[in-house]
């Protein structure tokens, strides 16, 4: 299911008080957040152990690491917002991931922001129609299982009155600056050169995709609305398109040839992920790509009046940064443009 951009009205946005902090501004969700809290003319605190890299202008970046509880409270003092987009490594996520969010938590119940946490859909497992907020949580990943975890700890946390807590959670996300994901920059680059993008899975059924500029708005959005806090919300996207009907979109709008998908059959996957660990982590979470993957976000729209980006035109400006970025590197000293 997915929410009709022409279904739900826009609320005026002003502009944000207070200083707002994202933990974690170097991936494609933090660099998003950053970019959407400076466009509502909030004070951006950037937190991470190194400097990301063009961070935008406007944005103060103060290093610290989200694993430790005494570096959150100092960075997030006197902060009226706190955004946890940092994460382990992929493959580290089971053994680092709960003790980065108790560092967290403990970190921002000293400071006493609210804190928003960035969230994906694998607590849910293999569900059968749209996922809501209301889908069984049985997930069967390990992945799932960690994440799960730290959903429940989150909310316990919010209803002990520790810290007030809010979850965004979001489907693979596109866009500018995404670089690893279901449809990120290396599924673009192909389209573009003409050759055929990989797609993990399926691609013959319909999968949701989220805007990442959509995922930063809906998450600032749900910092702002006490009403929000305590409970876990799906960020809208806009009609879930398969594989084949994604890529044929990418073509058009970047005006080249269309070419089908390469799949790596799940069986393969699991082969390879014997010797390959980050294959080895999709595999497990390889229930996603096999059937139909679909988003219901009427209640997130319906309580603020949010409208996803529409397919084309996200396309439209994901393909604009890509075109920007392969420009950059044509030009770079010693690369010689072909």
């Amino acid at each position: 299911m997915f929410t009709d951009p022409r279904s739900t009205t826009v609320r005026p946005t002003s502009p944000l008080s207070g200083t707002h902090v994202v933990l974690g501004g170097g991936g494609a969700a933090g660099r998003a957040l950053v970019r959407e809290l400076l466009t509502r003319g909030a004070d951006v605190r950037v937190v991470s152990p190194r400097e990301p890299r063009a961070l935008p202008a406007g944005a103060h970046w103060t290093p610290g690491d989200a694993r430790e509880a005494g570096d959150v409270a100092r960075m997030s003092r006197n902060a009226r917002v706190v955004y946890m987009a940092a994460q382990p490594e992929y493959t580290r996520w089971k053994t680092d991931f709960p003790p980065m969010l108790d560092a967290v938590i403990e970190g921002v119940a000293r400071s006493q922001a609210r804190l928003v946490f960035v969230d994906n859909l694998y607590t849910y497992g293999p569900v059968t129609g749209p996922l809501s907020e209301t889908s069984p949580e049985h997930p069967t990943s390990r992945k799932g299982q960690v994440r799960l975890r730290m959903a429940r700890t989150l909310l316990r946390t919010h209803e002990e009155g520790r810290v007030r807590v809010v979850i965004g959670r979001a489907s693979d996300y596109f866009g500018p600056l995404v670089i690893g994901s279901l449809a990120g920059k290396a599924f673009f680059d192909a389209v573009l050169a003409g050759k055929r993008p990989r797609w993990f899975g399926r691609h013959d059924v319909p999968h949701a995709l989220t805007f990442v500029d959509d995922f930063a708005r809906a998450l600032v959005t749900l910092g702002e609305h006490d009403e929000a806090y305590g409970r876990a919300w799906h960020v809208p996207t806009d009609e879930p398109l398969t594989g084949r009907a994604f890529a044929a979109l990418v073509a058009r709008e970047a005006g080249v040839a269309d070419r089908a998908p390469a799949t790596l059959p799940l069986p393969a996957v699991r082969t390879l992920g014997l010797f390959v660990p980050i294959l080895r982590e999709l595999a497990d979470v390889a229930y996603q790509a096999t059937g139909p993957w679909e988003v219901d976000g009427t209640r997130f729209a319906a309580a603020f009046g949010f409208r996803p980006t529409p397919n084309a035109e996200a396309v439209r400006r994901t393909v604009e940064w890509v075109r920007t970025q392969m420009e950059q590197t044509a030009s770079a000293p010693g690369v010689t443009a072909h």
